[in-house]
């Protein structure tokens, strides 16, 4: 019956064996029954019935009824029961799995392990600044050597989407904002607060937040006596809160922008 070959394939997909899955199925079909009734309706052969049987009462899923001189009869428990706890268990299992792994998430996040690597190129160090600043959530650490990178890095609209989600904290040189391109990043930016520090950070930018940080310097393609630009992707705590603090101390000594020459 098509029926029956539909339970019989539902109860497969939970690695019911195939008899144990026909044998169930027979017994909700028929109901209370005997051995050779559940053997004729199921299809499986006479000799396993019992042993199928056998197991499926080991697991709860069957019980016995024994008279005396009479077949034993046997019954399928009621399959909402036999689920309903199944689903139980299963999110048991599935809320452990999710503890063990929350763990050893909170272990991998606390360990001193440094991840770092280098970009070679305009485009990738692109990506990975723009990918920086849109994972950024709180603070956004920013020194620029001058402002006219910002648009290089093509980030002025990743950092304006930012909105208020996120502080955004920038350093630039006196020459940094000192010709009308640079004064046009400036007029671009919003949500940026910009201070002027005499500090280097013997890098043209850096960008950084409570995660990771990049740093960006021009130096010779690997391909040719050219110049390109790389950076260094960095993710590790002991360097960032010293970055974070030296960020910090120049802000604190940084001045307003001064008036632009037009």
């Amino acid at each position: 019956m098509p029926e029956l070959e539909s339970a019989v394939h539902a109860l497969k997909t939970l690695n019911w064996s195939e008899y144990e899955s026909k044998t169930f199925a027979a017994l909700i079909y028929i109901g209370k029954s005997t051995a050779s009734q559940i053997t004729k309706k199921s299809n499986i052969p006479a000799n396993r019935t019992y042993q199928i049987l056998d197991r499926l009462i080991g697991k709860g899923y069957v019980k016995r009824f024994s008279g005396v001189g009479k077949p034993a009869l046997f019954e399928a428990v009621d399959p909402h029961v036999i689920f309903d706890e199944w689903i139980a268990n299963q999110q048991k299992l599935v809320n452990k799995i999710k503890e063990e792994l929350d763990q050893l998430q909170e272990r991998h996040g606390d360990s001193d392990n440094l991840r770092t690597y280098t970009i070679i190129g305009r485009r990738d160090l692109n990506n990975h600044l723009s990918e920086l600043v849109s994972k950024s959530d709180k603070s956004i650490k920013i020194y620029v050597d001058t402002l006219i990178e910002i648009r290089h890095a093509k980030l002025i609209e990743t950092l304006n989407s930012k909105g208020e989600d996120a502080e955004i904290t920038m350093l630039t040189t006196e020459r940094g904002i000192n010709d009308k391109y640079e004064k046009e990043v400036y007029d671009q930016l919003q949500n940026v607060e910009l201070l002027i520090t005499s500090d280097h950070f013997a890098s043209i930018l850096f960008i950084g937040d409570e995660q990771r940080m990049i740093f960006v310097n021009i130096g010779l393609s690997k391909d040719s006596d050219e110049k390109d630009y790389f950076g260094v992707y960095l993710e590790d705590q002991n360097s960032l809160q010293m970055f974070s603090e030296m960020f910090d101390k120049s802000w604190t000594g940084g001045l307003q922008p001064p008036l632009l020459r037009q």
